[in-house]
Formats: structure tokens, sequence, C-alpha cells
């Protein structure tokens, strides 16, 4: 759900601490993540996590902006979670299995035979794949 609405422009969240944060940068810098964890223990120093976490605020803030501006364009209430709101947007625009109907044999009974033939719901018994017959390296025993 969340990858549909990132493919539709939704701005995606920011690292959701510092030392996320110092990862990703590092790890952009072609460093190891062995590498960038014994450097975080050791070596950063406080001055240096205040400053990531004035960047994280400053990354957090234009996240909000972008996802209120987001939520607006595409005529959706403005959410605090931006899970919430790929949910409100996948069920607004038909895309959340939710709204996926079951095909079954009661549709022509009730009127509705413009249903989809190809759109099956999850636990359709058609969508489960049948187990194959187990095949062996060795040729059949003729004994």
């Amino acid at each position: 759900m969340l990858r549909l609405c990132y493919q539709r422009g939704m701005p995606k969240p920011p690292p959701a601490n510092i030392y996320k944060l110092y990862v990703s940068h590092q790890l952009k810098a072609g460093r190891k993540l062995a590498d960038i964890a014994l450097t975080w223990k050791t070596s950063v120093t406080e001055t240096e996590k205040e400053s990531l976490r004035a960047q994280l605020d400053q990354i957090n803030l234009a996240f909000k902006k972008a996802l209120t501006e987001w939520a607006i364009s595409k005529h959706l209430p403005p959410l605090d979670s931006h899970k919430k709101l790929a949910e409100a947007y996948c069920i607004k625009n038909h895309l959340a299995p939710e709204v996926i109907l079951p095909l079954s044999n009661d549709h022509s009974e009730s009127g509705t035979d413009n249903v989809n033939p190809q759109i099956q719901h999850v636990g359709s018994s058609s969508m489960k794949k049948e187990k194959k017959a187990h095949r062996s390296r060795l040729p059949p025993y003729k004994g």
C-alpha cells in the first residue's frame, strides 16, 4: 500500500532517529555498516549528535509540509501518520485489497454480470498453486 503511494508521489518519511540519519549519510559515502557502527560508538561527539538532531528536526518539518501538500493535492484530509494517509488514498482510489470483490457464482443471480472476472479475492481457490510432483535427479529404479 505504501509502495503504491510512493510511486504516486507521496514523500518518504525521514529516518526515525539521529543514528539512522548518521548511518544513511555514511552509507551514501560508501562506508560499511560495521565501520559506521564502530565510529558512532567511539568517535562521534555530543556536538555532532546535536547537529544531527537539528538536521533531523528540519527534515521532519520539511517532510510534514510535503506530506500535507501531497494530501491536499490528492483531495485528502491532512493526517499526521503517513501510513493512515496512504490507507485513505488507496481506499479512495479503490487500490486497497479490502475493496476487491470476491469472484463467486452468485454475481449472475444478483444482476451484477459486469464484474471483472480477472479481479479475484485473495483467498480464492483458483489463486492457490498446485503442488508439483517431486522430481528426483536419479533415473527411476527398474529392478
